[in-house]
């Protein structure tokens, strides 16, 4: 794979800051999209974020749920990029594909800043700078 140019940081707005984003706290504006170092698009932090907290990567309002398991052949041409495979010809998918969180677009790493537990609850792994992507272990829970 070719490797693209990690992100500009040059280009973050940063005139103001994060308005109420703090080390010890993640919010609906901690996090946002941006290209990746490989060319695709991956999840970065908008502030400095301490070890141990909880990462807000989807609305957890209302009992609201991130995904659900159904048979492969059910999801439609491109729409199973964004599902995981869980063998015998069952998937993970988004729960709403118009809908999709944040968390579906973590990408892996060996040597991760983040992981989630079987209730898929984010928590950061190590001190986190500023315009950092959260990476995973698509393999590993904590």
């Amino acid at each position: 794979m070719k490797n693209a140019p990690a992100p500009n940081t040059d280009e973050w707005p940063n005139s103001k800051g994060h308005p109420s984003g703090t080390p010890d706290k993640t919010d609906e504006y901690s996090f946002i999209l941006r290209p990746d170092s490989h060319g695709g698009v991956g999840v970065f932090t908008t502030h400095p974020i301490k070890a141990g907290i909880t990462l807000r990567l989807y609305d957890e309002s209302n009992g609201y749920k991130i995904h659900k398991t159904v048979a492969e052949n059910s999801i439609p041409g491109e729409f199973i990029k964004f599902c995981t495979d869980e063998g015998n010809g069952m998937v993970t998918r988004p729960a709403d594909f118009s809908r999709i969180d944040l968390v579906w677009f973590l990408n892996h790493s060996d040597n991760p800043n983040a992981a989630h537990n079987d209730q898929y609850q984010y928590t950061s792994l190590r001190d986190l700078s500023a315009h950092e992507e959260i990476l995973i272990d698509y393999e590993k829970m904590k």
